[in-house]
């Protein structure tokens, strides 16, 4: 009786979760995140119930962060003989979170979620999935809430985690996704279902770690909550979640209506704002307009920053000036709030950037928020996702290129184009803002451009008739660690 009570909420929960936020349509191939941990093999027999009735086709994958030694290498051979026991196709990989970590001073948290998503892309590039499913439970989405929430995020952190988020392929406007079809569950409810299945799973050490934050959360705060405060508290902010989603959505599409309204052609080193335009607004999209021009110089703000830029907006007098990060300043003259680099200064431009690409590997752009990829691609005319115009030579181009900033003469041959123009000009003919241009990505080899950011790949790289081997430069959206 308990197994069929338990069996039958939890496929239920999911099964209506998944169709309520359309996570899964017939036919995709859909990728199961799965550790070893509870939730996500959980995750896994419940999509496997599921498959027929939602038309999906399942695979299995794992990743290594290489943290806990032994014990990480023993939940892999879990996971594989999981799959193997599923008839499942099983896909790993692993890497040196800890050393990824250091070497870019980032949390081992943070540097395990960057390096598992780009697990979970690589298999996106190849077209080879549709999607891949994570286990985040509403225990995981709780915590997530109360930890940005502590550390004063506004809606867009308090969004949380998203049941099904986007990813760009190769720059592309068709997506794949992430999706969390277990973000309507408990995680008491996880475990007595899998006890009512007798499936086992493997549990994490690192889970109880309290140097965690997230972990002190989760063992301390907010078992302290539900006992003291309010029993319903995990439901409650799984709630504020959602509704803070609505409102992301809401004022991202109103966002974009007004900013081409407020943002005048700007300065060669900087972006202006028009203050009468600005302040018409309510202070809440005051507030998001003064951000989203940050964003756009490259400059992430925090809360008293924006408090300085509002009060320098309302302001009758001019001569208010508010410095910002990264050698920026934002000054009043008389009705226009503009952003410039600062003068006087010996620190190098913040915006001028360049970094070694090697062929294949990556590299993070912060100063664009931007990751920028290069991978080879076996050419396979005729094959969906093969590309020519979008394809460079790998012979020409060797091991590595060159990302950095665009510069003042550079000079690209986009494709169905007759010859070179300069980048200034493919700016202004696709109207992008002057703020922006400073910080735009570029490749180059030999100091000529083999790629911009938006404009594709050059056509005087393109690879020759014949060729094997091709290599595919593309970006992503780095994950802001600023909420606001």
């Amino acid at each position: 009786m308990v197994k069929s009570i338990y069996y039958e909420t939890v496929r239920e929960k999911v099964l209506a979760y998944i169709r309520e936020h359309e996570l899964l349509k017939p036919g995709d191939r859909v990728g199961v995140a799965v550790s070893g941990g509870a939730d996500s093999v959980a995750m896994l027999r419940v999509l496997l119930e599921l498959r027929s009735e939602l038309g999906i086709v399942l695979s299995v994958l794992h990743f290594n962060h290489r943290i806990r030694g032994a014990d990480a290498d023993e939940d892999e051979r879990f996971v594989l003989r999981l799959a193997e026991q599923q008839g499942l196709e099983f896909q790993r990989s692993s890497a040196d979170v800890p050393a990824y970590a250091a070497e870019h001073r980032l949390s081992l948290e943070t540097a395990g979620r960057e390096a598992r998503y780009r697990f979970f892309e690589s298999f996106f590039e190849r077209q080879a999935l549709d999607a891949v499913a994570t286990g985040h439970t509403m225990d995981d989405q709780a915590e997530t809430v109360l930890m940005r929430g502590l550390r004063g995020a506004g809606t867009r952190g308090l969004a949380g985690i998203y049941p099904k988020k986007a990813v760009l392929v190769c720059g592309k406007q068709e997506a794949r996704y992430i999706v969390r079809p277990l973000l309507g569950i408990r995680r008491a409810e996880v475990r007595d279902y899998l006890e009512s299945i007798n499936q086992s799973w493997r549990e994490d050490a690192t889970n109880r770690d309290l140097q965690y934050t997230r972990n002190r959360i989760r063992h301390g705060l907010i078992p302290l909550i539900e006992t003291r405060f309010q029993a319903t508290a995990v439901a409650a902010l799984a709630q504020l979640a959602e509704v803070a989603r609505e409102e992301e959505n809401y004022w991202e599409a109103e966002l974009s209506r007004v900013m081409p309204e407020v943002i005048e052609d700007s300065a060669a080193s900087g972006l202006t704002v028009n203050l009468p335009r600005l302040l018409a607004f309510p202070p809440a999209l005051q507030r998001r307009i003064l951000r989203n021009c940050a964003q756009r110089l490259g400059v992430t703000l925090d809360f008293e920053h924006l408090t300085q830029l509002l009060r320098a907006a309302r302001c009758c007098d001019g001569g208010k000036t508010c410095e910002l990060p990264g050698g920026w300043v934002a000054a009043r003259e008389q009705q226009e709030l503009r952003f410039q680099l600062r003068r006087n200064t010996d620190q190098p431009a913040p915006l001028a950037y360049e970094y070694r690409l090697p062929i294949p590997g990556e590299v993070e752009i912060r100063e664009a928020g931007r990751m920028i990829r290069a991978f080879l691609r076996p050419v396979k005319p005729g094959a969906s996702g093969y590309n020519p115009q979008q394809s460079l030579d790998a012979v020409a181009l060797g091991r590595e290129v060159v990302v950095r900033n665009w510069r003042p003469g550079d000079r690209l041959w986009p494709a169905h184009s007759k010859g070179p123009k300069k980048m200034k000009e493919l700016f202004e003919e696709r109207h992008v803002p002057r703020g922006e241009r400073r910080s735009w990505p570029v490749a180059a080899s030999g100091g000529t451009l083999v790629w911009a950011r938006g404009f594709g790949a050059s056509a005087e790289f393109q690879p020759a008739a014949g060729a094997k081997l091709v290599v595919v430069i593309e970006e992503h959206v780095l994950h802001p660690r600023q909420e606001w």
